[in-house]
């Protein structure tokens, strides 16, 4: 066997419904001689299922690096080495909703994900004030709204927290989100 590659997979509906149990092999990070001395048994069934698919792609980075996770995200990994959890919302959703996913849980590429672990910060993404923004920042997809996070997130005006009572009542009611 040899250490843990396999991970929990979250895609956008497991947001949204009732999560389905899917797992993937994640040899991000490695060379392809380090995969395979990581885990010999799931190298080998990359090699069966995943090479073929990878083989025939039109996209270098993916076709040469067969055995690695598509969509490796490094500025978020690295962001969570530091954390316990962070902060999903799906990309496009009728209804906005984010929420903590277990960071050793990888999120699809339509899963806008924010490094941080406070629950103040949900309860502030989770507000009507924010809600709004998005939605006035945002642009759709045929009928749903489209959670930009350069524009809905990024530039959305964080009011400034200092530790304390509003702090630590935002945070009680982010715990209970």
């Amino acid at each position: 066997t040899g250490p843990n590659v396999i991970k929990i997979y979250l895609g956008g509906a497991d947001l949204l419904q009732t999560p389905r149990e899917r797992y993937l092999i994640d040899f991000s990070f490695t060379t392809e001689n380090e995969a395979k001395n990581l885990n010999p048994e799931a190298f080998q069934h990359v090699i069966n299922h995943v090479k073929p698919e990878r083989d025939q792609n039109r996209r270098d980075a993916l076709r040469n690096n067969w055995w690695k996770f598509g969509w490796e995200r490094p500025v978020l990994r690295k962001a969570l080495n530091l954390i316990d959890r962070y902060i999903g919302t799906t990309e496009t959703a009728k209804h906005r909703v984010f929420q903590f996913i277990p960071v050793e849980t990888l999120a699809d590429h339509m899963i806008v994900c924010v490094a941080v672990d406070d629950a103040s910060y949900l309860t502030v993404l989770s507000s009507r004030i924010h809600q709004t923004w998005a939605l006035a920042r945002g642009g759709t997809l045929e009928d749903r709204p489209r959670y930009n996070k350069g524009v809905c997130f990024d530039t959305f005006p964080f009011p400034a927290l200092e530790e304390g009572p509003l702090k630590d009542r935002l945070r009680d009611l982010g715990e209970r989100l």
